[in-house]
């Protein structure tokens, strides 16, 4: 109502000095953040204190160790998805409640490249990567599944090299921009 700063975080995961992109994950009383550049990855909880709050650092890695960059990262039940590394995009499995690594960095699928954008839907998580392929994978905390890949049809013929946009699905549709081309296909269960 008023403005006021309940509470701050400054600790490992919050010291990159460009940016830091990816929208921090939110459950509870417990916050998940993660950035490139100087930072790396935490999980916090904000407990109350007096007319305020306090900021707990349950778990947190330094980077290299794991970070995301600006491909976002999805909640999947208790465990967090995303592409790991300042333009690497390998994906990674993080248990929510914890912060521990379940698996991961682990490769990146084959042909993919640089940085990923993550979305989840319909039971399946989408890493749409700069280079313009796109993997489809299910989400599991026991090891990486990829289902299918498959390279964007302007992939090779773009005129910006990186390929940063998010996927978004509406309606059964997965619409993917890529600089002046917006690809829509249809992914919608018969």
């Amino acid at each position: 109502d008023t403005g006021k700063v309940l509470w701050q975080y400054k600790g490992t995961a919050a010291t990159g000095g460009v940016a830091q992109i990816p929208i921090p994950i939110v459950k509870g009383d417990k916050v998940w953040v993660s950035c490139s550049y100087a930072g790396g990855s935490a999980l916090l909880q904000i407990v109350p204190k007096g007319d305020g709050f306090e900021v707990k650092e349950l778990k947190a890695y330094k980077k290299p160790d794991l970070n995301n960059h600006h491909g976002g990262m999805v909640l999947v039940g208790d465990y967090i998805y995303f592409g790991h590394d300042q333009n690497g995009g390998s994906p990674v499995c993080v248990e929510f409640a914890t912060g521990e690594i379940k698996w991961g960095p682990e490769k990146p699928p084959a042909g993919a490249q640089k940085s990923a954008a993550v979305l989840y839907a319909d039971g399946r998580l989408y890493f749409r990567y700069e280079n313009g392929l796109l993997a489809l994978i299910e989400p599991s905390p026991e090891e990486l599944k990829v289902v299918s890949t498959f390279k964007l049809p302007t992939a090779d013929q773009k005129s910006y090299p990186q390929s940063w946009p998010h996927p978004v699905i509406v309606d059964g549709k997965l619409y993917i921009r890529d600089q002046t081309v917006l690809h829509c296909y249809d992914v919608k269960a018969k």
